[in-house]
């Protein structure tokens, strides 16, 4: 049994993984099955996994995800969809495109599970240690909005900086406000040469142009963001069709 005083010690520490391991530990380390030194690896190695989970499941809570729940391992290919591959989702699963900047798109019809495959990869994001934030779209724009004549809310665009990836949840349901379109693309300038954005949308990349007033601003912010970005086209039966989103594996 693990020496009480020691143990006491170890929780003031908040060493829990530490205390879990050597108290499963401690009676093979008396009786010689293992050495002081495996057990005190073994402890380690706990805390850190605890540690690193608490860590993940701290960046999920943040990122505010509509589905907490979504994981790559449970993306449904069985469901009778184009666009998806296992292949192609256990690469982007890895995270490189956001190390490196990219951004990636998922286009499809409603129903499909764009917002559902977007949560599975924004926590496998969180679970490499990438700071996310998800939005809808409405709630994105809103932002910008309050950032025009706001000194304080451009404050809160600033912080966006600050994430590693940018979830806006479909993108295009009604147009851009003119006001906006300016801040908008100084925001999308900065933020495009140091983090990435996972953009759902039902529509093409063409009606993304008509959602802009300024032609000029659309093929700025356009630019930065398509010609940098992985696509997604995704088509064939709504899943809605199959069941809740929070009762399968949507995608």
């Amino acid at each position: 049994m693990l020496n009480h005083e020691l143990k006491a010690l170890l929780t003031k520490l908040k060493l829990h993984g530490v205390v879990t391991s050597l108290s499963a530990n401690i009676d093979a380390v008396y009786s010689n099955k293992i050495n002081f030194e495996e057990a005190l690896i073994d402890a380690c190695n706990t805390e850190l996994l605890i540690r690193n989970s608490r860590s993940v499941d701290r960046l999920i809570r943040g990122a505010n995800l509509r589905y907490a729940h979504a994981r790559i391992d449970d993306v449904n290919f069985e469901a009778n969809r184009i666009g998806l591959t296992q292949q192609s989702i256990n690469r982007f699963s890895e995270c490189t495109w956001i190390h490196n900047h990219k951004n990636m798109n998922l286009l499809g019809s409603t129903g499909i599970g764009k917002t559902w495959l977007a949560c599975a990869f924004a926590t496998k994001a969180c679970s490499k240690g990438y700071k996310t934030k998800f939005f809808k779209y409405f709630e994105f724009i809103a932002l910008f909005e309050k950032a025009v004549d706001n000194t304080i809310d451009k404050q809160l665009i600033k912080k966006l900086m600050t994430f590693d990836l940018l979830i806006i949840d479909d993108f295009g349901l009604t147009s851009i406000p003119s006001a906006v379109e300016g801040i908008l693309l100084d925001f999308i300038d900065n933020f495009s040469m140091q983090g990435s954005l996972l953009i759902t949308s039902q529509f093409s990349y063409d009606i993304w142009y008509e959602k802009f007033n300024d032609p000029t601003i659309a093929d700025a912010i356009l630019d930065r963001i398509i010609h940098n970005s992985y696509t997604f086209e995704i088509s064939g039966d709504s899943m809605r069709k199959i069941g809740s989103s929070d009762e399968i594996a949507t995608l």
